[in-house]
């Protein structure tokens, strides 16, 4: 799960959640909490985009050498490389 930094406006992020943000947004969101909050451990923090051949693509926040975070489904998949 992510969770936001503790000085964090929770009222703020449920309205702007329940505008449907798309998860390039989302994962920029996620990055700022992760270097708010110093999560990376000092690790290049990224902002990734996968796209198939269909032209559909998703968008999440990569910590080089912890793992990756996907802000719109709020998951944490644990560094696989």
């Amino acid at each position: 799960m992510i969770n936001p930094p503790r000085d964090t406006d929770i009222k703020k992020i449920n309205k702007m959640l329940e505008i449907s943000l798309d998860c390039y947004v989302l994962s920029a969101i996620v990055a700022c909490w992760v270097l708010k909050q110093n999560l990376n451990n000092g690790s290049p923090v990224y902002i990734v985009t996968l796209t198939d051949k269909q032209k559909l693509s998703h968008t999440v926040c990569e910590i080089k050498g912890i793992g990756t975070l996907d802000g719109k489904n709020n998951l944490f998949i644990p560094n696989y490389y």
